[in-house]
């Protein structure tokens, strides 16, 4: 029963390439992977897999945006239902390695220090989403979200919160608004890192506004105590006289 054959199993023709009727190639690196495994999870390779394209008749696709180490970690997910972040499995690595020399089979520098991890999330999500992969959307989202939460103080955090506005649509519950989220949590602390300010700033106007505006906060949260205040005192008023009656026959 399919049930029964373990993750590791189909990494075994991932590896292997036994069986395999489809082609993925990314930057010169091939891929060579089982449409039965592929198609069911992805609405894009799907499409061009099964459809009247060229790529299907050709059974292969060209993805030239992707840097093989994502794209490895987006099929491993499609082979294990799990990527690992800090590296991809030994064979893919080879196979990149070997395909175009100047790559090096470490991980891109990706300009922000300390945030290497959660570029990758964020990169395995963009790819997710262009091939329509919902769970892994899920999962790459959540860590990065897990990430972000403990390094949106960080200087650096600048760089992946852009990538997350520019990536993403407006009102998309993945990533813009979690995270969107997360710096509210944040507001009195985040004036001290001035390059997520100017993110938010460009970005999402308002929730700047609501950061930077410490009065505005600060009044509606007098207004909002002062409800609930005026709220408990209306209640007392209104239970006044059944403590009243309740002392007379007693």
């Amino acid at each position: 029963m399919a049930s029964e054959i373990k993750p590791l199993s189909y990494l075994t023709l991932l590896k292997s390439g036994q069986y395999s009727d489809f082609v993925i190639e990314c930057q010169g690196v091939e891929f060579k992977v089982h449409r039965a495994i592929v198609c069911p999870q992805s609405t894009m390779l799907e499409r061009a897999a099964n459809g009247d394209f060229r790529e299907a008749k050709e059974g292969r696709i060209k993805m030239t945006e992707d840097d093989p180490r994502i794209l490895s970690r987006v099929l491993v997910f499609l082979y294990t239902n799990d990527y690992e972040t800090s590296s991809i499995p030994k064979f893919l690595q080879t196979r990149i390695a070997s395909a175009e020399r100047h790559m090096a089979d470490t991980e891109p520098d990706y300009g922000c220090p300390g945030m290497e991890e959660l570029m990758v999330h964020l990169l395995v999500f963009k790819s997710a989403d262009m091939l329509g992969i919902e769970p892994l959307k899920r999962l790459a989202s959540s860590r990065f979200l897990r990430g972000a939460s403990s390094r949106c103080l960080d200087p650096n955090f600048a760089k992946p919160l852009n990538l997350v506005y520019e990536w993403t649509r407006e009102g998309d519950e993945f990533l813009r608004w979690p995270v969107t989220d997360i710096c509210l949590e944040k507001y009195r602390d985040l004036p001290s890192c001035p390059a997520t300010m100017h993110v938010l700033q460009m970005h999402d106007p308002v929730t700047w506004r609501v950061i930077t505006d410490t009065e505005l906060h600060d009044r509606l949260q007098e207004e909002y105590q002062a409800e609930i205040l005026e709220g408990l005192q209306e209640l007392q008023v209104l239970l006044e006289p059944y403590g009243n009656d309740g002392g007379q026959g007693s």
